[in-house]
């Protein structure tokens, strides 16, 4: 024994009543002391005010009573029980007004070690109850998602460690029994020649978080390798530090197929639309070239430039299916390089002996088949007529050729020569050129869209249409 368990000083106060009411007070459970009847002797602080009264009030009278609103001691009283066996006991009771305590009931004796009574504690546990309870409900309903998924859910440790399977998990890699796959790694379920790229993937998700859409070669219980798509992420703990991680896993090994079939298929058409191109810019160039036969051998000037004129626009048209038989996307044309090789046909059909410069300005302008050939059509006849008639006092000149496509929907076109310019009472509407007069009918009629004549220094053609909409390139649209 220490000098300081000797002092008489000390002993006084360890022994003092005082002493153990103030500690008593100080705490938060409800502390009663009761004799065997269950009758209040002595109460601490927290439990009179849990009910908003005094020690002298609440002694001598039941503690179920008080707290219960009973005539007799509950069923199955922890206090009662603990004054029955001498030991101490615990229970959880439920109070009238639906909250919910834990009880504990601790017996006292007399020195010749008969009981004179019993200490209860008793701690209000309603919250903690009622937060176990949503857990609960909360780790069913997921458990229930879990199990209910079409995806097959696996978790593991950080090393990498099987720690739960969903039962699709042992559907989709053929196993019966969930102790199969508990503690195993899960590499052992992909394929030997994904395993390096797992690594790689975990790597990642370690650093992200989440990773998803991730395709590797899986392995079923018999050998048999499928196609997987997983997404996987990794659950940290308070502090940070990578816990476990959590991957959802799909079969898609029919999906790859179908694709893979679709692949082919569309391979398959694009090679066909390319070969119709072929044929057909290959026709065209077939007639054109007839035509160019027939022009050398007939001497009547108007005739030859009526040959000249139909062989510009078979050409024209020729270029357009000679470069959709060039281009990846068949169901566009880009309409810079199209005009540009117009322009370089043009100049050597026409060969002025004016010296005559062209100059194109069309960037990112792309029309579909519809709208492409009758534009082509338009450009064609406009240049054609520059070079025609816009230069015959052999001075030279400039063709200008402009193309944008103004706020996303309108396509603005401008064809501008520098030459002799046309009369002043010269009224497009009326014009009886044919070349003009086709000119007219496939803006308005087939682009329906405008065109305009403006009369300044130079002669310029001003055509307005609106661009199709990917409805009506796919045929949903208004007839054009």
């Amino acid at each position: 024994m220490t000098s300081i368990d000797r002092d008489p000083e000390l002993e006084t106060l360890q022994n003092s009543d005082h002493v153990r009411a103030l500690v008593l007070n100080s705490i938060s459970e409800l502390v009663v002391y009761q004799d065997t009847d269950q009758r209040i002797i002595w109460v601490n602080r927290a439990a009179a005010e849990s009910i908003d009264s005094t020690v002298d009030e609440m002694r001598g009278r039941h503690c179920y009573e008080i707290w219960h609103q009973r005539i007799e001691p509950c069923v199955g009283c922890p206090v009662s029980k603990a004054m029955e066996t001498g030991q101490p006991e615990k229970a959880e009771i439920s109070s009238t007004d639906g909250r919910i305590w834990l009880i504990s009931g601790y017996p006292v004796r007399g020195n010749g070690g008969r009981i004179l009574g019993a200490v209860e504690v008793t701690l209000e546990i309603t919250l903690r109850k009622k937060a176990e309870q949503a857990l609960r409900e909360s780790e069913e309903r997921y458990r229930s998602l879990i199990q209910t998924s079409p995806d097959a859910v696996t978790v593991t440790d950080i090393g990498g460690r099987i720690t739960y399977v969903s039962h699709q998990t042992l559907n989709l890699h053929g196993f019966r029994r969930k102790e199969e796959l508990l503690g195993r790694q899960f590499s052992d379920m992909i394929a030997p020649e994904s395993r390096a790229q797992a690594i790689i993937y975990l790597r990642k998700t370690m650093k992200e978080g989440v990773t998803r859409n991730l395709e590797y070669t899986l392995l079923r219980k018999n050998g048999d390798r499928f196609i997987g798509e997983i997404d996987t992420a990794v659950v940290k703990d308070a502090q940070g530090n990578p816990q476990t991680f959590i991957a959802v896993t799909r079969d898609v090994t029919d999906r790859k197929e179908v694709q893979t079939q679709m692949e082919a298929s569309v391979r398959e058409k694009e090679y066909l639309l390319q070969e119709i191109h072929h044929r057909v810019k290959n026709n065209l160039q077939v007639i054109s070239s007839i035509l160019d036969l027939s022009r050398m051998r007939i001497d009547d000037p108007k005739a030859v430039d009526l040959i000249t004129n139909a062989r510009s626009k078979i050409q024209s048209m020729a270029f357009i299916h000679s470069q959709l038989y060039r281009s990846k996307h068949f169901d566009q044309i880009e309409m810079g390089e199209h005009i540009r090789e117009l322009l370089r046909y043009l100049t050597a059909v026409y060969n002025t002996e004016a010296a005559v410069s062209c100059h194109v300005d069309i960037k990112d302008v792309y029309l579909s088949l519809t709208q492409a050939i009758p534009c082509a059509l338009v450009m064609n006849e406009l240049i054609s007529n520059a070079f025609k008639h816009a230069f015959t006092d052999k001075r030279g000149g400039t063709i200008e050729v402009s193309m944008t496509v103004a706020a996303g929907s309108t396509v603005v076109i401008s064809v501008k020569d520098d030459g002799a310019g046309t009369e002043a009472d010269f009224d497009l509407t009326g014009v009886n050129s044919l070349g003009l007069k086709l000119v007219r009918n496939l803006v308005e009629r087939q682009l329906k869209g405008s065109i305009k004549l403006a009369r300044k220094k130079y002669t310029e053609f001003l055509i307005r249409f609106p661009l199709l909409s990917q409805e009506e390139k796919n045929g949903k649209g208004p007839d054009r």
